[in-house]
């Protein structure tokens, strides 16, 4: 699928950038996170599909499964499920959960 080009991409880094900015200029600790971090978090045990459409689909059922009462009922909630599952490794990474 078309991705949007240079401009879209200039954008989500200057919106990236400017939360990390926010972040540090508050003094709050910055802690990035890769895909393959999280992911190996939601596939635990399971072969990750090499699909993307796959990998969103696996994710969001898993993230229904983990976050029963989270609103994960559309398809286009894929997005919020990668969001719990970047947390859940976040914490991890952070020593606040298992």
């Amino acid at each position: 699928p078309k991705t949007g080009g240079w401009k879209q991409i200039s954008r989500q880094w200057r919106a990236i950038g400017c939360a990390e900015g926010v972040v540090l200029a508050l003094g709050l600790p910055l802690l990035r996170i890769q895909p393959k971090a999280w992911q190996s978090i939601a596939f635990a045990g399971r072969a990750k599909p090499k699909c993307y459409a796959a990998r969103k689909r696996l994710s969001l059922r898993l993230a229904r499964e983990r976050w029963p009462g989270a609103q994960l009922d559309r398809v286009k909630d894929s997005g919020l499920a990668d969001a719990l599952w970047v947390a859940l490794a976040v914490a991890r990474a952070d020593g606040r959960a298992r």
